[in-house]
């Protein structure tokens, strides 16, 4: 069965920032795994303007939900690799909450978003499919949060901690911080990783630059989940790796 941000079989394509470095880029390549890379967003600010999980939202195997205002040539990219997408209703805007209507956190079958700005498209295809979504006031969901198993996520958001806990699921609490964005103080957990295989999550930068490094990679072990780091230097919120 398949459930978005995670991988039941090896992953074929994923979808990245077009700032990802070439060498993180030809890591996967190498691995067999088509990589799309995202264009630059002019509506959005720069530290978010090329991010996957800004723009893009699966929601079914080879389907996802886009945002209208993304460029052309990264719709032409999905289709290349054979992936189906249906444009939503929220055109993105610069400046939050107008730019967080596709950055929900899906784990497994629920999901945890601000559902006051959650896009409408999104919101009929969870009812449509019986995936339960849950108001949490974070509106970077998906940014905040990194799916282990469908019961279980990584976050360092408090209300998301809580919001998880409440719904039955398996909860790693990190501190906040420590994660390289440019242009702002500190980027999100799962803006800096995705599954690359069914057992195995690529980081962008090194786990152990976080001081929970330690209790992350516990954390993945618990579900039978493996580290890979593609690029050298600090954890680094490029908008999550998102398998598809």
């Amino acid at each position: 069965m398949y459930i978005p941000f995670l991988a039941r079989e090896n992953v074929s394509a994923v979808v990245v920032s077009g700032q990802a470095n070439k060498k993180s880029v030809g890591i996967l390549e190498d691995m067999g795994i088509a990589v799309i890379k995202t264009t630059r967003v002019s509506h959005l600010y720069d530290s978010i303007a090329y991010h996957p999980d800004i723009v893009i939202h699966p929601i079914q195997r080879h389907r996802v939900i886009v945002a209208p205002n993304i460029d052309e040539s990264l719709k032409d990219s999905l289709r290349a690799c054979g992936i189906d997408f249906i444009v939503g209703d929220t055109f993105l805007k610069r400046n939050y909450p107008f730019n967080i209507a596709y950055n929900v956190a899906r784990i497994g079958e629920t999901a945890f978003h601000n559902v006051k700005y959650t896009d409408p498209v999104i919101k009929k295809c969870y009812f449509k499919d019986g995936i339960r979504l849950i108001h949490v006031n974070q509106g970077y969901g998906k940014c905040s949060v990194v799916p282990v198993d469908q019961n279980a996520f990584i976050t360092s958001d408090m209300g998301l901690k809580k919001a998880g806990y409440r719904a039955g699921l398996d909860v790693l609490l990190i501190r906040p911080g420590h994660i390289k964005l440019e242009g702002m103080p500190y980027g999100f957990i799962g803006g800096t990783c995705g599954f690359i295989k069914r057992d195995v999550i690529a980081f962008y930068g090194d786990v152990y630059s976080h001081p929970d490094g330690d209790s992350i990679i516990k954390f993945l072990h618990k579900y039978g989940i493996k580290a890979s780091i593609i690029h050298k230097g600090p954890l680094e919120d490029i908008g999550s790796i998102i398998p598809l």
